[in-house]
């Protein structure tokens, strides 16, 4: 409150206080709204939402000697202040999930941490320390990729690299109740939604459906059937999974749809019907060129890397009894095969991970196009 006086804002509004119990669900779709409207979001980098605002008030900063590097007896240089990314890189606001949205959405911030105070907008960033060495400030855009903007799309980033990228950072924080994991980015999607008229399934655009499958798992992500208004969150959906999750194979400078294109490749298909049913039901119902995995060719299956190429899997991760459903890409004018590993569970199938093939050797091997029910 004394920092929206002194800066001249007569209205403030806080979460904690200005979103009453009974509207929560709708207002949390809206917060996208909030944050893209305010003149100012004040972040308070601290130890917790009790801690305060640092310098303001009772409540002091931390004043920390420069560091000095010293050779033979002789002060060579001193250590400049931390950079708002290197400021935030440990703190529980910069780990919590529900505050990536601030992050993202907010077009300028003000940041408050126990060392310094930070400015940033979508031209760049400045702190307090770097205003006390000169009474012009000039910002540059290199630090805003970095610190993920979302708002800032002049960078050539193709819509899904957006989407992607926010998918990225969210699921690498935490949150208090797992729960939460698609309220927590319902303010991202909303933007997306109103931005490039998505529609969202389970956290999913329905453009570009079959490449939004593909996002690969970290070694610590682990299946969590979590409930939500009485329903299971599909294995199909980066959010029934915990632990970071990632689009970084992914980073095309443009996306065609490869149905059509090439008619050697039958690729999954979908439909809006579809996508709309799995958005009630959590199971998606594919006509999918798929080939069930043997002993005879296992090893044709790859491991895709972080830069999109393929690599040969470590040990025993492809299954031998598991399908494997293809979804071709055209990607920078080339073919990709990717897809994923299935698991045959009775009438469903569930997914196990994402898998890569060589497209000629795909399109030497005898498959089946047939209806998979994946949960």
């Amino acid at each position: 409150m004394n920092v929206a006086k002194q800066l001249g804002f007569r209205y403030l509004w806080v979460d904690q206080l200005c979103i009453p119990e009974d509207c929560r669900e709708s207002q949390i779709s809206e917060m996208d709204k909030i944050y893209r409207n305010a003149t100012l979001t004040i972040v308070a980098a601290v130890q917790d939402a009790e801690f305060g605002l640092p310098g303001v008030g009772a409540m002091n900063r931390k004043r920390h000697a420069p560091p000095i590097l010293r050779v033979n007896g002789l002060n060579i240089g001193v250590g400049l202040p931390y950079s708002l990314y290197r400021a935030l890189e440990d703190t529980i606001w910069e780990s919590r999930g529900w505050t990536f949205q601030e992050k993202a959405l907010s077009s300028r911030q003000l940041v408050f941490t126990e060392d310094d105070i930070y400015y940033r907008c979508l031209e760049g960033e400045m702190s307090e320390f770097d205003c006390h060495k000169s009474n012009e400030i000039e910002f540059t855009r290199g630090t805003l990729v970095q610190l993920g903007g979302v708002l800032a799309t002049a960078h050539g980033r193709v819509p899904f690299q957006i989407y992607g990228d926010c998918v990225d950072a969210y699921t690498a924080r935490n949150l208090t109740f797992p729960t939460d994991i698609l309220n927590g980015f319902a303010g991202l999607m909303s933007f997306l939604s109103d931005k490039f008229h998505w529609k969202f399934c389970w956290g999913l655009p329905d453009d570009n459906f079959g490449l939004a499958l593909l996002w690969m798992s970290s070694s610590t992500a682990r299946r969590d059937a979590r409930d939500t208004r009485g329903r299971t969150f599909p294995s199909w959906s980066w959010a029934g999974w915990l632990g970071t999750v990632s689009y970084y194979g992914f980073r095309p400078k443009g996306l065609k749809q490869a149905e059509g294109i090439y008619e050697d490749f039958i690729a999954a298909t979908w439909d809006c019907a579809m996508v709309e049913n799995a958005a009630e039901s959590g199971i998606i119902v594919l006509q999918a060129d798929c080939v069930d995995i043997t002993d005879a060719n296992s090893g044709i299956f790859q491991d895709p890397t972080d830069w999109g190429t393929l690599k040969p899997f470590e040990g025993n991760q492809v299954e031998v009894g598991n399908v494997f459903i293809a979804i071709v890409l055209l990607k920078e004018e080339q073919l990709h095969v990717r897809g994923l590993m299935i698991k045959l569970d009775g009438a469903v199938a569930h997914r196990v991970g994402v898998a890569g093939v060589d497209p000629e050797i795909w399109l030497g091997i005898s498959r089946a196009s047939r209806r998979i029910q994946l949960a």
